[in-house]
């Protein structure tokens, strides 16, 4: 018995060992994986200039200074550039030079300037969130603003007074005491966090002062979450959020005339925005447009029910648009409810 032990013993000492030397190779078979399949971090030259996602630079080559951009998020910009000093240069484009970063194109060459003097490219950037080339209305069905089951007041919405015209349109206002905590209307990336302002007024004066987070949608769409209070927010840019989740606390700051949320749903146009109606979920899985005057309680989509899910499901993968008691076959874009002008207001301001 004894000696069968022994015997035993030594088995399992090999099998361990065996064991052991597999992980191994497991284990440097993974990294290496990993590691081909991480990309590996760009050097950014010193002239580099853009945002979180999107990067644009030049690199000297001879007498030219060819131009790039990197892009290796899922979210597209549209860009101008400008150069300052375009005289000392040959070229062969149009300036400002016009152009949209794809989501995850990686490096893209852009446009070459040319000269045989020491000078050096003085260059600024004009920004605008999305792809207007790519990006649709789709038939998803929206999450309220807030917590499920809570109800709020909707005290100014489409079309209505001075404030909601123009690009912003389509937007809602919810009475909403500070710090109420507000939730992602929809799946998306943030890409713009403003909190540490503190200041609120009725003048134009404190416009500038107005703190929101904004997220881009899988559809090209982007929702805008305005007044939020002085660090306020529970995201940063860059991360992923999903329909229903708390993202932070609505507040005062900016240009208000009192505690709300300003919500306002977007789709691209060349270097702006226009806001779009967008339908709400109800407990049944079915939308509803917002009226201003009403009060809205919140269902999440984790709160319905087998038959409602599905429906849910049905509506949004469907080949027809939502309105109230209506179904029609769905058009290119969904049509305004009355006034479509567009006026280019700088996203960062929100008046109510």
């Amino acid at each position: 018995m004894v000696q069968i032990s022994k015997i035993q013993s030594k088995k399992v000492k090999k099998e361990n060992f065996l064991f052991f030397i597999t992980l191994l190779i497991l284990l440097l078979t993974s990294f290496s994986f990993f590691s081909e399949a991480v990309p590996k971090a760009i050097k950014f030259p010193e002239n580099t200039k853009g945002n979180y996602f999107v990067k644009i630079f030049y690199e000297k080559d001879g007498e030219l200074f060819n131009f790039y951009s990197v892009n290796l998020f899922e979210v597209p910009f549209q860009f101008k550039i400008y150069i300052d000093n375009l005289s000392s240069f040959n070229y062969s484009e149009t300036f400002p030079f016009y152009f949209i970063s794809k989501a995850k194109e990686g490096k893209k060459f852009l446009f070459s300037l040319k000269t045989s003097e020491k000078v050096e490219p003085k260059f600024w950037l004009e920004t605008c969130i999305g792809d207007p080339l790519s990006s649709s209305m789709d038939n998803y069905i929206y999450t309220l603003p807030y917590e499920n089951s809570k109800e709020f007041f909707v005290y100014q919405g489409y079309n209505s007074n001075f404030t909601h015209k123009g690009s912003a349109s389509y937007s809602v206002d919810f009475s909403m005491p500070i710090g109420t905590p507000i939730c992602a209307v929809r799946d998306g990336i943030v890409y713009n966090v403003v909190d540490n302002n503190n200041k609120s007024g009725l003048s134009s004066y404190y416009t500038k002062y107005a703190n929101f987070i904004s997220i881009y949608h899988p559809d090209g769409t982007y929702s805008i979450y305005a007044h939020i209070k002085y660090k306020g927010s529970l995201v940063k840019i860059g991360q992923k959020v999903k329909a229903g989740q708390i993202i932070g606390y609505s507040g005062n700051t900016g240009r208000t005339s009192g505690p709300h949320l300003h919500l306002q749903v977007n789709l691209p146009i060349y270097m702006s925005h226009k806001s779009i109606p967008v339908p709400f979920l109800n407990i049944d899985g079915n939308g509803y447009y917002i009226k201003e005057g009403e009060t809205y309680r919140s269902v999440h989509i984790e709160y319905l029910s087998e038959q409602a899910y599905q429906t849910f499901l049905n509506n949004i993968n469907s080949q027809f648009t939502i309105f109230p008691f209506v179904y029609y076959v769905k058009p290119r874009h969904q049509p305004l409810l009355d006034d479509d002008t567009i006026i280019n207001y700088p996203e960062e301001e929100f008046e109510d």
